[in-house]
């Protein structure tokens, strides 16, 4: 049986790549860009650090870093995962 919240889940929720910059770090102009405009394009949620492959190559301060920019980006509008 599925969770009550899984059962609320609908519309569309883009997996977010993280963009990286020239020396390698996670270029958070270009994340926050993109999920502001998947908000925009009707984004119910948004999903980060998850099925796009880089997840393994992230340190644990990069993968806060990102999920933090994405929350702060939607501020409620989506349900950040």
């Amino acid at each position: 049986m599925l969770a009550r919240s899984a059962l609320r889940l609908s519309g569309y929720m883009p997996a977010v790549p993280t963009p990286f910059g020239e020396n390698g770090d996670v270029d958070v102009p270009a994340l926050e860009s993109f999920c502001e405009g998947q908000i925009r394009l009707g984004a119910s949620a948004l999903v980060v650090c998850g099925t796009t492959g880089e997840v393994p190559t992230l340190s644990r301060a990069e993968h806060d870093q990102i999920v933090r920019v994405a929350a702060y980006v939607a501020r409620g509008r989506v349900a950040s995962r």
